[in-house]
């Protein structure tokens, strides 16, 4: 398994747009849709720049003609690059999940082998509450996240799960040809729902979360 020293920090003024779908390939989720969400009320509070979020650890999975670049630290995806084309995931390293609408601070521990990496995450705060998740490269170019069990004492009290600012697949304004893709149901069949936006420096971000059915995101090259 080969371990790269993580990426420097990104400049100010870009956009980063979080992608769910494909990769040449699909991201597979377990146990319901992962969420990326506002961090709740008593959570850890936000850096600021003076104190900038690190850069998740390294760690490169390969199959297929498709390397994925994870974290050591928690089950995330840092980049894809498939021959010399490469897409974004979550650089800066995470390490909290939303379980029933709170967030925890997690302790996560994590063995790789080729294809697949596997974490362990017990929480200091909720005693008895063990994650077990996986990321794993297939033959035919998917990326499959997964949350394989949740166990220990306290697993019946769960009943919503998330990770805070994870995205799986993302794009940067820095992209050439970086673009966002979405729609919303609609029963009004004279007009379409459809919004192509390109992601520039100077797009606006949406100030509130927007639910849509489903998304794209690409670039020039994926």
């Amino acid at each position: 398994m080969d371990t790269k020293a993580p990426s420097s920090p990104r400049p100010p003024g870009r956009r980063r747009v979080p992608r769910s779908g494909t990769v040449a390939a699909a991201l597979g989720l377990a146990l319901g849709m992962l969420s990326t969400a506002a961090v709740p009320a008593g959570a850890a509070p936000p850096r600021t720049a003076s104190s900038p979020a690190p850069a998740a650890t390294a760690v490169e999975l390969s199959e297929g003609g498709l390397t994925v670049t994870v974290a050591r630290e928690f089950p995330q995806i840092v980049s894809y690059r498939l021959g010399q084309r490469t897409l974004g995931g979550q650089a800066t390293a995470l390490d909290s999940f939303t379980v029933n609408g709170e967030a925890h601070r997690a302790t996560t521990t994590m063995t790789a082998h080729g294809s697949r990496a596997t974490y362990t995450s017990v929480f200091e705060d909720l005693p008895g509450l063990t994650i077990t998740s996986t990321i794993t490269v297939t033959k035919d170019t998917t990326v499959v996240f997964a949350v394989e069990k949740i166990s220990g004492t306290a697993a019946s009290t769960v009943h919503t799960l998330a990770i805070p600012g994870q995205s799986l697949v993302s794009v940067d304004s820095s992209d050439p040809g970086a673009n966002l893709a979405r729609t919303k149901i609609s029963t009004d069949s004279t007009t379409t729902a459809d919004r192509f936006i390109p992601i520039t420096a100077g797009t606006s971000p949406d100030r509130e979360p927007v639910g849509t059915p489903y998304a794209f995101v690409g670039n020039a090259q994926l």
